[in-house]
Protein backbone atom coordinates (compact mmCIF):
# COMPACT_ATOMS: atom_id res chain seq x y z
CA UNK A 1 0.00 0.00 0.00
CA UNK A 2 1.27 3.28 -0.72
CA UNK A 3 1.07 5.98 1.97
CA UNK A 4 -0.15 9.05 -0.06
CA UNK A 5 -3.04 6.62 -1.81
CA UNK A 6 -4.93 6.38 1.71
CA UNK A 7 -4.44 9.88 2.87
CA UNK A 8 -8.21 12.02 2.17
CA UNK A 9 -8.04 15.58 3.48
CA UNK A 10 -9.51 18.90 2.55
CA UNK A 11 -7.93 21.99 2.18
CA UNK A 12 -9.79 23.16 5.50
CA UNK A 13 -8.11 19.72 7.59
CA UNK A 14 -5.24 20.07 9.81
CA UNK A 15 -2.53 17.39 9.45
CA UNK A 16 -0.68 18.40 12.40
CA UNK A 17 -2.04 20.31 15.52
CA UNK A 18 0.93 22.76 16.89
CA UNK A 19 0.91 23.33 20.65
CA UNK A 20 1.69 27.19 21.01
CA UNK A 21 2.76 26.70 24.18
CA UNK A 22 6.29 24.96 22.58
CA UNK A 23 7.04 27.46 20.76
CA UNK A 24 9.75 29.89 22.02
CA UNK A 25 9.54 33.23 22.59
CA UNK A 26 10.52 35.87 19.68
CA UNK A 27 11.12 38.81 22.25
CA UNK A 28 12.93 39.14 25.47
CA UNK A 29 11.55 41.16 27.97
CA UNK A 30 14.58 42.01 30.09
CA UNK A 31 18.16 42.29 28.70
CA UNK A 32 20.68 42.38 31.21
CA UNK A 33 24.51 43.32 29.91
CA UNK A 34 27.70 42.53 31.89
CA UNK A 35 30.50 41.46 30.10
CA UNK A 36 32.87 40.71 33.38
CA UNK A 37 32.27 36.99 33.59
CA UNK A 38 33.82 36.79 30.45
CA UNK A 39 36.41 39.12 30.53
CA UNK A 40 37.50 37.46 33.49
CA UNK A 41 37.38 33.33 31.74
CA UNK A 42 38.52 34.61 28.77
CA UNK A 43 41.11 37.90 29.77
CA UNK A 44 39.87 40.16 26.17
CA UNK A 45 37.64 43.04 26.59
CA UNK A 46 34.97 43.08 24.42
CA UNK A 47 35.37 45.21 20.46
CA UNK A 48 31.93 47.05 20.41
CA UNK A 49 30.13 48.59 23.46
CA UNK A 50 26.18 47.63 24.22
CA UNK A 51 25.26 51.04 22.09
CA UNK A 52 26.90 49.71 19.51
CA UNK A 53 25.16 45.96 19.67
CA UNK A 54 21.31 48.04 20.24
CA UNK A 55 22.17 49.60 17.01
CA UNK A 56 22.98 47.17 14.89
CA UNK A 57 19.88 45.20 16.68
CA UNK A 58 17.55 47.84 16.01
CA UNK A 59 18.90 48.39 12.63
CA UNK A 60 18.01 44.26 11.75
CA UNK A 61 14.76 45.09 13.16
CA UNK A 62 13.35 48.48 10.98
CA UNK A 63 15.12 46.42 7.93
CA UNK A 64 12.89 43.29 8.63
CA UNK A 65 9.82 45.57 9.42
CA UNK A 66 10.38 48.02 6.17
CA UNK A 67 10.77 44.48 4.11
CA UNK A 68 7.21 43.13 5.90
CA UNK A 69 5.55 46.03 5.17
CA UNK A 70 6.51 46.24 1.76
CA UNK A 71 5.36 42.56 1.28
CA UNK A 72 1.94 43.71 2.73
CA UNK A 73 2.03 46.90 0.53
CA UNK A 74 2.11 44.26 -2.80
CA UNK A 75 -0.47 41.82 -1.13
CA UNK A 76 1.77 39.28 -0.08
CA UNK A 77 0.83 37.83 3.21
CA UNK A 78 3.70 38.39 5.60
CA UNK A 79 3.68 35.12 8.74
CA UNK A 80 4.91 36.10 12.47
CA UNK A 81 8.28 34.86 12.91
CA UNK A 82 7.05 31.74 14.88
CA UNK A 83 4.63 30.37 11.86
Amino acid sequence: MNFKENIQLSVDEALIIVDPNCFRPTEIELLIYDSTKAQEKLGREPKCGIKNLLDDTIKSDVKRFRKDFNLKEAWYKVLKQAE
